[in-house]
């Protein structure tokens, strides 16, 4: 017969329901010690006029104060690690709103996590601070800047074809190739696309031909120094709409 354990804080003995651990009951355990390890506060880049959040080096869709606050915890607090090894799959259970959303918001984070195979929470208070700023896309939108240019070429004899293609294809484009358009200047037959970056021009030059017969051609042309000294070379990306 095993001998009784029990909990060097508050003296009661180990049961099915509160087991002993590290010398401490399941209850005193959680008063004395944190599951995890989280910071008070965390500081993000906010872009000030599109609301785009910069999350580990990657600016996001644009978001308002509320979501922003959401997103910057599910990013950062995605795998929380447990601070013991009987802590096991700690995640985020539940996030309340200490005060109203701004550049400085209070919340309280619940982490949950299983210990001894029974589920415990734990709950710590969090500032996020959004640092307003303005992100690259809305740098290059004001200035009229750009990476990649798509240019959206079609016969006079095909315009009705081209424009009804347009109109199919632009139902298809997704939110994050969208977002990456600094302008459109529209022609008629003649459609030039400016983009903020080249992923997101690819993507877009993908979904054209997939609904869409073009002949591509690709060129580059520089565009003046970068910040580091090298020259910057801006890629453009010719498409000639064909009938099948």
């Amino acid at each position: 017969m095993l001998p009784k354990r029990f909990c060097v804080k508050c003296g009661i003995e180990e049961s099915e329901d509160n087991p002993i651990i590290d010398g401490l009951c399941l209850n005193c355990l959680l008063k004395e010690r944190k599951i995890v390890e989280i910071p008070s506060i965390i500081k993000v880049n906010y872009c000030k006029v599109c609301g785009a959040v910069q999350l580990h080096g990657k600016w996001t869709e644009p978001l308002d104060f509320d979501s922003a606050v959401i997103r910057v915890i599910e990013s950062y607090l995605e795998k929380p690690r447990g601070l013991y090894s009987y802590v096991e799959k700690p995640y985020v259970s539940n996030i309340e709103f200490l005060t109203k959303s701004s550049w400085n918001t209070h919340v309280r984070v619940e982490i949950s996590a299983f210990i001894a195979s029974r589920k415990v929470s734990q709950k710590y208070d969090v500032v996020i601070r959004l640092n307003p700023t303005i992100c690259p896309r809305c740098i290059m939108r004001r200035s009229g800047d750009y990476t990649v240019l798509v240019q959206l070429r079609a016969p006079k004899n095909l315009l009705r074809d081209f424009r009804q293609f347009i109109k199919v294809a632009e139902k298809h484009i997704p939110e994050e190739v969208a977002l990456n358009i600094v302008d459109i200047i529209d022609k008629g037959n003649n459609v030039d696309i400016l983009f903020y970056e080249k992923g997101a021009a690819n993507k877009f030059v993908s979904i054209l031909k997939h609904f869409g017969n073009f002949k591509e051609r690709r060129s580059f042309e520089e565009v003046g120094i970068d910040r580091h000294g090298k020259k910057r070379r801006r890629t453009v990306i010719s498409l000639h709409f064909i009938k099948e």
